[in-house]
């Protein structure tokens, strides 16, 4: 079974992407991470640990990670610091590379793993 693991934007709920859960194919399971578990409270500190713990407590160990908009650097930041975890990145109008990476840096993390 393939694992899509969907971040989302910051102005999206969990249900805006109701359609993709819906519609993807039975041998894919769709978890959309809740910003309740991302940023509890709005704070953005340790986003990376929280989604690990998340995926830990749900038994996922590898998954295609799809960040949209906010979601896709926060994404970005979770497949530099776990790129073990990550078979592969989708960004969907990602807000970008975190002022802290550099796109050296993350292509050749990403190519390492």
């Amino acid at each position: 079974m393939e694992t899509l693991v969907i971040l989302g934007g910051w102005s999206r709920n969990e249900s805006s992407y109701n359609q993709i859960v819906l519609t993807a194919p039975h041998n894919w399971q769709i978890i959309v991470i809740p910003h309740s578990i991302l940023a509890p409270s709005g704070q953005f500190e340790n986003i990376s640990t929280r989604i690990l713990d998340y995926l830990k407590k749900n038994d996922l160990t590898s998954f295609i990670l799809l960040g949209h908009s906010l979601g896709g650097s926060l994404a970005i930041d979770f497949a530099c610091q776990y790129p073990e975890k990550v078979q592969r990145l989708i960004l969907i109008d990602s807000a970008g590379i975190p002022i802290h990476k550099n796109l050296y840096q993350l292509v050749r993390d990403l190519l390492s793993s």
